[in-house]
This record gives structure tokens, sequence and C-alpha cells, in this order.
């Protein structure tokens, strides 16, 4: 027996890529689901969307930090914006 539980379906008869989940991954992906009121697939899809938010918004936290921790490059980037 596998432990993963493939999510596959289809969408105006577009067929959808199957991945595959570990089984606890798969419980709680139904249970937000569930929560949320929405489908396995609009969970996911919701979830995968939240996570590439917060992930852009730590690279460019971290791409900034660094910038300012330059000081010629910070200074460079003041007086362009100041032009």
């Amino acid at each position: 027996m596998s432990d993963f539980a493939p999510v596959t379906g289809q969408t105006l008869g577009i067929q959808r890529p199957s991945i595959g989940l570990d089984l606890d991954t798969q419980v709680m992906l139904e249970e937000v689901a569930r929560l949320d009121g929405t489908t396995v697939p609009a969970a996911l899809a919701r979830a995968v969307e939240e996570r590439f938010i917060r992930r852009l918004n730590d690279v460019s936290n971290e791409e900034y930090a660094a910038l300012r921790a330059d000081p010629k490059a910070w200074r460079e980037l003041q007086d362009e914006r100041a032009e």
C-alpha cells in the first residue's frame, strides 16, 4: 500500500495534474477544505498561493536587508530615488 493519496479531478473536461501527497497531508488538506467550506483543489490552491506570497515577501525582505547593509548600494538607491 502506498503512503500517497493522489489528488486528481476534472473541471470543464480538462484533466488536472495528479500529485502525490502523504496521507497526513491529505487528511489535513481535506480538513482545511471542510473548515473553509470549499473543495480540496481550491484549498490546495489557496494554501500554495498563500505560501508563495509569504515566500516572496521573505525573499524581498532579505534582499532589502542586504541592500540596507551595503552602505554604497543604499546611498546609490537613495540618490536614484531623489532624482
